[in-house]
């Protein structure tokens, strides 16, 4: 380290790049994966001891999991990681940015010289009597991630057939299709931790966009488990040991209902307000906060509306012109 140190420091101006990508990809055994990436975040911690070097380790939130659950061992200590971490969040001005200038490439190079924004391209969404700009209608439907605003908007030009502007039917009709494709990509983005994920959230389907847990039965709960467990597809994963233990009487009913919905908070499909004195609470904004102590009876449960249209859940729309 300090015979690097010494090369580094001579020419403060050269700068060296090492990427390493694609290590959420099966490129070896997962046990023995997830035990190299955790050898790689420590290493990384080392090089702090380096005055001319940064190293950056980006991870999805899933992969990370697993890696701190798969490789822990009697002196693991998660909080020495955490302290050296921070969650990548996205503003909204930020996602804007990124979209015109994506929408200014793909424009400006085939039509025009002139610079274009969302705004020569998308019409507003009228949601009753209530006007919405267009890509604050989308933001609403993404989870705060670059590629969620990107999909929609591609989407959103594939139906436009060739018209100059983007109306607010085509970007409704486009959310349908943005809406399915997302809930895909979130239930693979998760296959390693909870494999039954597309078969567990359809508890959600055809629900208010706003409930209490109390408002679903155990009845249903139940019916539900029992589908889920039996289904063809079903995989063994920590969801289907969850359910396992619900239909072999190992936990309580109340106790699944909890552990189930805490996993779709943490996935991102719902947002939970604990109590009447709490905000609502989203993973994708403020990390998974939430312990399953803090739900009870009366806390309420937000359906992301990236999902609404998947589920079938709607509002009345009124587009205009």
């Amino acid at each position: 380290m300090d015979f690097l140190n010494e090369i580094l420091l001579v020419d403060r101006q050269k700068k060296y790049y090492i990427i390493i990508d694609k290590l959420d990809e099966e490129w070896v055994e997962d046990k023995l994966r997830f035990k190299l990436i955790r050898g790689l975040i420590e290493n990384s911690l080392e090089f702090t001891r380096l005055t001319n070097v940064k190293v950056i380790v980006a991870l999805r939130k899933d992969l990370l999991d697993r890696v701190y659950r798969f490789t822990r061992d009697p002196g693991f200590q998660e909080e020495k990681y955490m302290d050296s971490s921070i969650d990548l969040l996205w503003s909204n001005e930020d996602l804007v940015k990124i979209l015109d200038r994506r929408i200014d490439k793909l424009v400006r190079s085939q039509y025009t010289k002139q610079k274009v924004t969302h705004n020569d391209l998308l019409r507003p969404v009228y949601q009753g009597k209530k006007k919405t700009r267009a890509v604050e209608y989308m933001l609403s439907r993404s989870l705060s991630r670059p590629r969620d605003l990107i999909q929609f908007f591609n989407i959103c030009i594939a139906l436009s057939d060739g018209k100059p502007m983007i109306d607010a039917n085509t970007l409704l009709q486009a959310e349908g299709n943005y809406s399915r494709d997302r809930f895909r990509a979130l239930v693979d983005e998760w296959v390693g931790v909870y494999p039954n994920l597309g078969l567990l959230a359809q508890i959600l389907r055809n629900k208010n966009p706003v409930f209490r847990l109390k408002d679903i039965s155990f009845n249903e709960l139940e019916e539900h488990c029992l589908q889920s467990a039996t289904s063809a597809g079903v995989l063994a994963g920590e969801d289907l040991e969850l359910m396992s233990r619900l239909l072999e009487d190992k936990i309580a009913i109340d106790v699944y209902r909890n552990n189930i919905f805490l996993l779709l908070y943490k996935v991102s499909l719902i947002g939970i307000k604990t109590n009447q004195a709490m905000p609502v609470s989203w993973s994708h904004r403020q990390g998974a906060i939430i312990s399953i102590n803090e739900i009870e009876d009366d806390s309420k449960v937000f359906i992301h509306p990236t999902f609404w249209r998947h589920f079938g859940i709607t509002e009345n729309h009124k587009s205009r012109r």
